[in-house]
C-alpha cells in the first residue's frame, strides 16, 4: 500500500475491518464545527470510491463505523488515524489536522476497498509552509471546475497554501483597458475559489506582479508612461519581449499609487494573512527613465526603496508581504534593508540549484521560502527528471537550512502549452518532499504517483511519461525562439545564428520513443480503472503533438538549411497534420480553461504552417 506524503508512523496490526454498508460517522457536538469540512470529505470519498452512504450522529452507537476524535498531537497539522476491528478512529487537534487524516483514509480506502488492514498511523508535516503557484497570466487563464480541481490535488498530497499568479488576468474595475481583450478572474471567482480552498484546508494567498512582468498594463495608453521604457503604439504581440520588459519607474509616484490601488482591492477578497507582491525580474530598472538615480545611488537602492513601499501597501491591508529574492540576491548589500517581517522567495529551477544562496540566506537571519519548478512551461510536456531533481533537492534544502517552507511553481512562459494536469506528478512530489524530511526515492515515488493519483495497478505510468518527456527533438520553446529570431530579430541573433544553437538531428529515435511510450500508454490503461482511463487523452494528445514538432526541425534542417535529415517529411503535408493536431488540442485546451490568449498559440501554430507551406515552394 502506497501512502503520499510517507507518513511519519505507521503501526501495522493484526486483522482488518470491512466498512458497514450503513455505518455512521460518529461526530462529537464539542467537534462538530472544525471537524465539518473534514466529515463532508470523508462522506464524499467513503461514496465515489466505495459507493457507501455513511450517516452522522452525534453519538457513538453500534452502527459507528468511524469516530471524529480531538486530540492535540503536539503539532499544528498532526493527526492520527486508527483503524482497528471494531472501526475507524481519526484525531486531531483541529480542522486541518482532520482534513489530513481523511486525506489518508481516502488513499487507503482507494487501494484496499471495503476490507480495511489494521493499523496506527501518527503524522505530520515537517515544513510549515507547503505550497504550489500556478501561473494564471501567461496566455491561460484556467475554468472554475479546473481551479477547484486544482484545490482539490494540493489537498489531497497535504499542500496548504496555493497562489494564481496574475498580472493582468484579474479584472481590476479601474484598469479595463488591461483586460479588455481577456478572459480575466472576476471578484466572485476568487472569492468563490477561496471559500472552496478553505474547505479543503488550503489558504489561498493573493500573488500578483507589482514592479516587473506589467506587460499588459504598461503597454496601455493610460499606464504606459509609467514604465521605464514606453512602448510605442500598435507594437506587435512577442512571447520573447514579453518576458524581458515592462518594468515600473519606481521615482514616479504615479507607479507606487497605481500599486496601491491594486492591493487595496485584491487583498479582501482572500482570507490569508499573508500577500506575494512578487517584485522579481525587473530586467529594465536603472536602465530607463531612472538611469541617472541608479548611476548616483545604485540598483540595490532603487529597488529596496521601491519594495518597502510596496510592502507598505500590504501591511495596510493587514496582510504580510512575500517577494522573489532573485533581484537581491544580485544586491546583497542591500539585503539588511529588506523589510524584516516579509518572506524572501528564494528561487532556483535547476536540476542541480546549488545551496550556497540558500545557507548565505540563513546565516543572514533572513526568513525564507525556498522555491523549485515542475519544469512544465516552455515544453508541450512537463520534463519529468528535472522536476523531480530540482524539487527534492529544493525542498532537501529547506529542511537543512530550517526554511519556513517551499513554494512549488508551475510557470507559463511562451503561452502555457503545456496541459495543466501535466504538472501533477511534479505537485506531488513537491508535497512528499516538504512533508518529510526523509529523502524521496524517485522510482518509489512514481511508483506511488502511478497507483495512488492515476489508479494504475502495473505502477507504470509516470515511468512512460518521463519517456515521453525526454524525447523532443524540437522542443515548443525552440520553435519561438526560431520564429521569433525571424519575425522580430530577438536576441540580436539572424536566423542562421538562431539555428546553429538548434539540434533536429536526434529526430527518428525521438519520434520513435514517442510512438513506444504511446503504445506503452495504452497497455498501461487496461490496469486502470474506467473513470481513470479518459486522462490518458490529453497525454496520447501531447505525444502527437510533440512527433509534429519534432518533424518540423527535421523539415527545417532538410528544407530550409539543405541538411540530410531522415526524418523529415513533406512540408505541405506536415503543415496539414500541424492545424488538424491544433483543432484537436484547442477542443483539450478548452476543457479546462478559458478561452483567454489561445489566439496566441493559435498565430504561432498558423506562422509555422505557411513557414512549412514556404518551404516546399522555395
Amino acid at each position: 500500500m502506497y501512502l503520499l506524503p510517507e507518513v511519519k508512523k505507521k503501526e501495522e496490526r493484526a486483522g482488518r475491518y470491512c466498512l458497514p454498508f450503513n455505518g455512521e460517522i460518529a461526530v462529537d457536538l464539542s467537534v462538530k464545527e472544525e471537524s465539518r469540512d473534514a466529515v463532508s470529505l470523508l462522506k464524499k470519498y467513503v461514496q465515489d470510491i466505495c459507493g457507501i452512504s455513511l450517516s452522522l450522529n452525534g453519538a457513538v452507537t453500534e452502527l459507528t463505523a468511524v469516530r471524529f476524535e480531538k486530540k492535540e498531537t503536539g503539532h499544528a497539522e498532526g493527526y492520527e488515524l486508527e483503524i482497528g476491528s471494531e472501526g475507524i478512529a481519526l484525531r486531531a487537534g483541529n480542522s486541518r489536522g482532520w482534513i489530513y487524516a481523511v486525506q489518508t483514509l481516502r488513499q487507503i480506502l482507494s487501494q484496499e476497498g471495503l476490507s480495511l488492514p489494521c493499523l496506527l498511523i501518527e503524522d505530520y508535516p515537517s515544513l510549515e509552509i507547503r505550497g504550489f503557484m500556478h501561473d494564471v497570466t501567461r496566455s491561460r487563464v484556467p475554468s472554475m471546475e479546473s481551479m477547484k480541481a486544482l484545490a482539490d490535488w494540493c489537498s489531497r498530497y497535504k499542500l496548504n497554501h496555493l497562489e494564481l499568479y496574475v498580472e493582468h488576468t484579474y479584472l481590476f474595475p479601474q484598469f479595463s483597458e488591461m483586460w479588455r481583450d481577456d478572459t480575466p478572474l472576476t471578484a466572485e471567482d476568487i472569492l468563490e475559489l477561496d471559500d472552496y480552498c478553505a474547505s479543503r484546508g488550503v489558504e489561498l494567498v493573493p500573488c500578483i506582479a507589482s514592479f516587473g512582468h506589467l506587460f499588459k498594463l504598461l503597454r496601455t495608453k493610460g499606464y504606459r508612461r509609467l514604465s521605464e521604457f514606453e512602448d510605442e503604439d500598435g507594437r506587435t504581440f512577442s512571447f520573447v519581449e514579453r518576458m524581458q520588459h515592462h518594468t515600473l519607474n519606481p521615482l514616479d509616484p504615479d507607479g507606487i499609487a497605481l500599486v496601491r490601488d491594486m492591493i487595496h482591492s485584491y487583498a479582501p477578497l482572500f482570507k490569508s494573512g499573508l500577500f506575494n507582491i512578487c517584485c522579481d525580474e525587473t530586467f529594465d530598472l536603472g536602465k530607463g527613465k531612472s538611469v541617472a538615480e541608479a548611476e548616483k545611488s545604485g540598483v540595490g537602492k532603487l529597488y529596496t526603496d521601491f519594495l518597502n513601499q510596496v510592502c507598505d501597501a500590504v501591511r495596510e491591508t493587514g496582510k504580510r508581504p512575500m517577494y522573489w529574492g532573485d533581484v537581491l540576491l544580485a544586491h546583497p548589500e542591500w539585503i539588511e534593508k529588506l523589510p524584516k517581517d516579509g518572506l524572501f522567495l528564494n528561487w532556483d529551477y535547476g536540476p542541480n540549484a546549488p545551496e550556497e544562496r540558500i545557507k548565505a540566506m540563513k546565516d543572514m537571519g533572513v526568513t525564507q521560502v525556498l522555491c523549485p519548478g515542475v519544469h512544465g512551461w516552455n515544453h508541450l510536456m512537463n520534463l519529468l527528471d528535472d522536476a523531480y531533481a530540482n524539487v527534492t533537492r529544493m525542498c532537501g534544502f529547506a529542511h537543512k537550512y530550517g526554511a519556513v517552507g517551499t513554494l512549488n511553481t508551475d510557470w507559463g512562459d511562451f503561452g502555457h502549452i503545456n496541459h495543466p494536469e501535466f504538472s501533477l506528478p511534479g505537485l506531488i512530489c513537491g508535497g512528499a518532499a516538504s512533508w518529510s524530511e526523509n529523502p524521496v526515492e524517485r522510482e518509489a515515488l512514481d511508483k506511488a504517483i502511478s497507483a495512488v493519483e492515476y489508479g494504475d495497478a502495473s505502477g507504470e505510468l509516470v515511468k512512460i511519461l518521463a519517456q515521453a518527456s525526454r524525447s523532443e527533438s524540437c522542443s515548443w520553446r525552440d520553435m519561438i525562439h526560431y520564429m521569433e529570431v525571424i519575425r522580430f530579430g530577438v536576441f540580436g541573433q539572424t536566423e542562421e545564428e538562431i539555428y546553429a544553437n538548434l539540434h533536429f538531428e536526434n529526430t527518428l529515435q525521438a519520434n520513435e520513443d514517442l510512438e513506444n511510450a504511446k503504445e506503452a500508454l495504452c497497455r498501461v490503461s487496461a490496469g486502470m480503472a474506467p473513470c481513470q482511463r479518459k486522462r490518458l487523452a490529453a497525454y496520447l494528445t501531447a505525444i502527437e503533438g510533440q512527433k509534429i514538432f519534432n518533424e518540423i526541425g527535421a523539415d527545417i534542417d532538410q528544407y530550409r538549411f539543405h541538411k540530410e535529415n531522415p526524418a523529415a517529411v513533406d512540408p505541405w503535408e506536415l503543415a496539414a497534420k500541424l492545424e488538424r493536431w491544433f483543432y484537436d488540442y484547442k477542443k483539450l485546451w478548452r476543457s479546462v480553461s478559458r478561452e483567454a490568449e489561445l489566439w496566441e498559440l493559435q498565430q504561432a501554430v498558423n506562422w509555422y504552417a505557411d513557414f512549412l507551406r514556404d518551404l516546399k515552394t522555395a
